[in-house]
């Protein structure tokens, strides 16, 4: 561990505040399931590195929003009370009310129909949340993909700039951030019905199929986009994917390849 992120080799006299962000910035440096070994020979994972920074200073967003990230759908026993992850993250909130990403992290921790009040009373759910963060960033993928996912086929959503927006287009907005996530391209090809289709990002008109090919084009391994491209295909029917041509049999033998345990498509 670097002395400039060793609480142990902080000067005599560093304030609390600044212990705080030691413990803090150790915690940041590691792997998930990795620990800290600090120079006195003591040992630290990732969240007692995180309650730490908090005792230190109880109004350090950042480590609340950080420790949040390491429950995984647990709790944790800090400050004489058992925290969850949606209850520190709003704490994070609290102290970082114009962190785009406190929103978005908020938002991934609540179930579709979920709403939570933040601390200062306003009750959000996934969708506002959400909008909100794409106020304050819009520049994370993420952030519209989880977006798109609360629209309806057939629903629009008003954003911050004044104009409805599609679920397609919602989709489409998030692989213009992220053109590499091979998810969002399976999530478009979802969205659209029989004989539907959307101008993509470049200008390309593509329907569900095309979406799915490229999801496959963009990773091989996607076996929820063989499985959808099966479902779009005729027996007997060729598309042609990285490799070759393959017949509708041949794509679901791959999704039972990547997927043995998942459910036999149809």
């Amino acid at each position: 561990m670097p002395d400039i992120k060793d609480p142990t080799k902080a000067p005599e006299g560093t304030s609390r505040e600044d212990m705080s962000k030691r413990f803090y910035n150790a915690g940041c440096t590691l792997e998930p399931g990795n620990s800290a070994k600090f120079s006195n020979g003591s040992i630290w994972n990732e969240q007692a590195l995180y309650v730490k920074a908090i005792e230190l200073n109880p109004k350090f967003g950042y480590a609340f929003s950080n420790l949040a990230l390491t429950l995984e759908g647990g709790t944790i026993e800090m400050l004489g009370c058992t925290w969850n992850e949606i209850q520190l993250h709003i704490k994070a909130l609290e102290f970082n009310p114009e962190s785009a990403m406190e929103y978005t992290n908020l938002a991934a921790c609540l179930k579709p129909a979920e709403n939570v009040a933040l601390h200062d009373g306003t009750t959000m759910n996934i969708r506002a949340l959400c909008l909100k963060s794409i106020s304050l960033d819009p520049s994370d993928s993420g952030t519209w993909d989880m977006l798109a996912k609360t629209v309806t086929p057939g629903e629009k959503v008003l954003l911050p700039d004044g104009v409805e927006w599609t679920v397609q287009a919602l989709f489409c907005k998030a692989i213009e951030l992220d053109s590499s996530a091979s998810a969002l391209w399976n999530n478009l090809g979802c969205s659209l019905g029989p004989g539907e289709t959307t101008p993509t990002p470049g200008g390309a008109e593509f329907d569900s199929r095309m979406c799915f090919m490229k999801c496959i084009e963009v990773d091989p391994k996607n076996a929820f986009a063989y499985r959808n491209l099966a479902k779009s295909m005729q027996d007997g029917e060729s598309v042609e994917l990285p490799g070759g041509a393959k017949t509708k049999a041949e794509v679901l033998a791959k999704v039972q390849e990547l997927d043995p345990d998942g459910v036999p498509p149809s």
